[in-house]
């Protein structure tokens, strides 16, 4: 019974493992808050070069205010 339970654990491990090292690639960067849309997309419009980045988003907290996020994914 003892040796199944290890065995069991082990295998449930290295499934944990590999499931999170294959999303650990992806990385959303936060950038800054601000007062407007607008300020926010014009950051994000001019977003210094990087290979990495794929995209820019704006999003709308719950206070009002705008959060500029760079991603890789």
């Amino acid at each position: 019974m003892k040796i199944s339970t290890l065995l069991a654990a082990v295998a449930l491990s290295a499934g944990l493992v590999a499931g999170g090292s294959a999303v650990a690639n992806a990385e959303t960067i936060y950038v800054g808050t601000y007062g407007t849309e607008a300020a926010c997309q014009v950051d994000g419009l001019n977003a210094p070069a990087h290979p990495d980045w794929k995209w820019w988003q704006c999003q709308q907290t719950p206070t009002g205010e705008w959060d500029l996020y760079y991603s890789t994914n």
